[in-house]
């Protein structure tokens, strides 16, 4: 997902929530990677984190449900354990082991394997571009 510098924050921020958290991430065509112009990167991850941490995946009340196999529940908290120091995570909440929060990794180096592998979780990572031709690259 590309968001460009005069897009709608809040519209943008529903987008990229549904887009990446329905059904667990467990979606093909999930979003799993979001990039935003930098004139608004802060904005915009200041005010998904918040929506993020109110957030929480289990069975009662929750906005999220299960992950659907043991081994790719394992594989995404691997992969979140891989994630370099620079990023920053930020997990809503979850009822309990078998359920992974809704996560946003803000500014993850690009090298990472959870930037360039399907996650096929409720994970989005989140970083920031300057022209739109960096966006397209990066994307």
């Amino acid at each position: 997902m590309i968001i460009l510098e005069d897009a709608d924050l809040d519209r943008s921020i529903e987008a990229a929530i549904w887009g990446g958290f329905s059904n667990a991430g467990q979606t093909c065509i999930s979003v799993e990677r979001v990039f935003v112009h930098e004139n608004i990167f802060l904005e915009f991850t200041d005010k998904i984190s918040d929506k993020v941490k109110q957030m929480s995946s289990g069975i009662h009340n929750a906005d999220i449900g299960p992950i659907t196999t043991h081994g790719n529940l394992k594989k995404i908290k691997l992969q979140i354990d891989r994630v370099k120091k620079g990023a920053t995570l930020i997990q809503g909440n979850s009822e309990d082991k078998q359920f992974f929060p809704p996560t946003i990794i803000i500014n993850p180096a690009l090298d990472i394997e959870i930037f360039n592998q399907e996650i096929f979780g409720p994970v989005i990572t989140v970083n920031p571009f300057k022209t739109n031709q960096e966006a397209i690259k990066l994307a």
